[in-house]
């Protein structure tokens, strides 16, 4: 007997995505993000004092974020990660992104 499985796993966004809020937003999303989704790169970067930007990077991104961390500094990097990754990163809203983590569809 033959048996054929399928993963039927589809995250909602793959790539390299933004999202904007504050310090305790952020802080629940990456925590979250952490926990649940290992496989992903999640970086914060603190704009002024009320503004905060995480980036997810995922899938074939991860190979280039991994291609740039070898050849520049982290911090440079960080500071300016959509110019090293030669791409703009599509904005999520923090709304859109705590519902995809509380359905597991990410």
């Amino acid at each position: 007997m033959i048996t054929v499985q399928y993963q039927n796993y589809s995250p909602q966004f793959q790539g390299f995505k933004k999202v904007k809020g504050t310090h305790a937003q952020i802080k629940k999303i990456s925590e979250n993000l952490k926990d649940k989704y290992p496989d992903s790169f999640v970086l914060v970067d603190r704009k002024n004092k009320k503004e905060n930007v995480c980036y997810i990077i995922t899938k074939k991104h991860q190979d280039k974020f991994l291609d740039v961390l070898k050849k520049n500094n982290m911090i440079d990097i960080k500071e300016n990660l959509e110019k090293y990754m030669n791409e703009k990163a599509k904005e999520i809203s923090f709304e859109k992104i705590q519902k995809l983590i509380k359905k597991d569809k990410i």
